[in-house]
Protein backbone atom coordinates (compact mmCIF):
# COMPACT_ATOMS: atom_id res chain seq x y z
CA UNK A 1 0.00 0.00 0.00
CA UNK A 2 3.27 2.43 0.20
CA UNK A 3 2.71 2.71 -3.65
CA UNK A 4 -0.85 3.30 -3.22
CA UNK A 5 0.09 6.72 -2.03
CA UNK A 6 2.32 7.89 -4.53
CA UNK A 7 1.45 8.18 -8.72
CA UNK A 8 -2.27 7.71 -9.72
CA UNK A 9 -3.67 4.54 -9.83
CA UNK A 10 -3.98 2.48 -13.09
CA UNK A 11 -7.37 0.70 -12.88
CA UNK A 12 -6.00 -2.53 -12.05
CA UNK A 13 -4.64 -0.99 -8.90
CA UNK A 14 -7.24 0.72 -8.09
CA UNK A 15 -9.59 -2.87 -8.13
CA UNK A 16 -6.85 -4.62 -6.35
CA UNK A 17 -6.92 -2.09 -3.54
CA UNK A 18 -10.59 -2.45 -3.16
CA UNK A 19 -10.45 -5.72 -3.56
CA UNK A 20 -8.06 -5.75 -0.48
CA UNK A 21 -9.76 -3.37 1.40
CA UNK A 22 -12.56 -5.31 2.08
CA UNK A 23 -10.43 -7.99 3.81
CA UNK A 24 -8.20 -5.75 6.29
CA UNK A 25 -8.83 -5.20 9.99
CA UNK A 26 -7.03 -4.55 13.25
CA UNK A 27 -4.66 -6.43 14.29
CA UNK A 28 -3.75 -6.16 17.64
CA UNK A 29 -0.89 -7.82 19.34
CA UNK A 30 -1.26 -9.66 22.51
CA UNK A 31 1.35 -10.46 24.81
CA UNK A 32 1.22 -14.46 25.38
CA UNK A 33 -0.27 -14.96 28.51
CA UNK A 34 -2.73 -11.95 27.95
CA UNK A 35 -3.68 -14.32 24.89
CA UNK A 36 -4.79 -17.55 25.88
CA UNK A 37 -7.35 -18.42 23.42
CA UNK A 38 -4.39 -18.17 20.58
CA UNK A 39 -2.00 -19.61 23.29
CA UNK A 40 -4.50 -23.06 23.35
CA UNK A 41 -5.32 -23.12 19.87
CA UNK A 42 -1.02 -23.34 19.16
CA UNK A 43 -0.93 -26.33 20.59
CA UNK A 44 -1.57 -29.88 19.62
CA UNK A 45 -4.69 -31.62 21.23
CA UNK A 46 -2.53 -33.47 24.00
CA UNK A 47 -0.62 -30.03 25.22
CA UNK A 48 -3.86 -28.00 24.98
CA UNK A 49 -5.52 -30.64 27.31
CA UNK A 50 -2.57 -30.36 29.87
CA UNK A 51 -2.16 -26.41 29.85
CA UNK A 52 -2.37 -24.70 32.87
CA UNK A 53 -2.00 -20.77 33.27
CA UNK A 54 -3.36 -18.75 35.59
CA UNK A 55 -5.92 -16.38 34.72
CA UNK A 56 -6.85 -17.87 31.56
CA UNK A 57 -9.91 -20.23 30.08
CA UNK A 58 -10.16 -23.91 30.80
CA UNK A 59 -10.96 -26.46 28.67
CA UNK A 60 -13.74 -27.44 30.51
CA UNK A 61 -15.26 -23.55 29.73
CA UNK A 62 -14.63 -24.16 26.08
CA UNK A 63 -16.58 -27.33 26.07
CA UNK A 64 -19.36 -25.43 28.47
CA UNK A 65 -19.53 -22.67 25.81
CA UNK A 66 -19.64 -24.93 22.67
CA UNK A 67 -22.60 -27.06 24.56
CA UNK A 68 -24.80 -23.56 24.41
CA UNK A 69 -23.45 -22.64 21.43
CA UNK A 70 -25.76 -22.45 18.04
CA UNK A 71 -22.64 -21.70 15.83
CA UNK A 72 -21.23 -24.83 17.33
CA UNK A 73 -24.20 -27.18 16.51
CA UNK A 74 -24.31 -25.90 12.75
CA UNK A 75 -20.59 -26.74 12.28
CA UNK A 76 -21.14 -30.60 13.65
CA UNK A 77 -23.54 -31.05 10.98
CA UNK A 78 -20.70 -29.43 8.39
CA UNK A 79 -19.19 -31.75 5.60
CA UNK A 80 -15.84 -29.52 4.92
CA UNK A 81 -14.36 -30.16 8.93
CA UNK A 82 -13.98 -33.31 10.37
CA UNK A 83 -15.48 -32.54 13.97
CA UNK A 84 -14.14 -34.41 16.43
CA UNK A 85 -15.64 -35.01 20.21
CA UNK A 86 -13.51 -35.78 23.15
CA UNK A 87 -14.68 -37.05 26.55
CA UNK A 88 -13.04 -34.79 29.27
CA UNK A 89 -12.35 -35.81 33.09
CA UNK A 90 -15.29 -33.38 33.85
CA UNK A 91 -17.86 -35.36 31.54
CA UNK A 92 -18.02 -32.58 29.21
CA UNK A 93 -17.10 -33.36 25.41
CA UNK A 94 -15.17 -30.84 23.82
CA UNK A 95 -15.00 -30.66 19.69
CA UNK A 96 -12.39 -30.09 17.69
CA UNK A 97 -11.80 -29.70 14.08
CA UNK A 98 -9.60 -32.72 12.62
CA UNK A 99 -9.66 -31.33 9.19
CA UNK A 100 -5.77 -29.99 9.36
CA UNK A 101 -2.53 -31.72 10.21
CA UNK A 102 -2.71 -30.28 14.28
CA UNK A 103 -6.11 -30.58 15.80
CA UNK A 104 -8.21 -27.38 16.33
CA UNK A 105 -10.58 -26.54 18.95
CA UNK A 106 -13.84 -24.95 17.99
CA UNK A 107 -13.86 -21.23 19.79
CA UNK A 108 -17.04 -20.19 20.24
CA UNK A 109 -17.82 -16.29 19.86
CA UNK A 110 -18.19 -15.85 23.36
CA UNK A 111 -14.61 -16.51 24.34
CA UNK A 112 -13.45 -14.31 21.77
CA UNK A 113 -15.13 -11.10 22.91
Amino acid sequence: LVHALGKPWSVWQAQHLFFVAKFTSCIEYLPGASNAVADVLSRDFQAAMAVYVPNTISIDVFAQEQSKCSKVRQLLQSTSLKIASRNLPSGLTLFTDLSTANPRILVTRSLCD
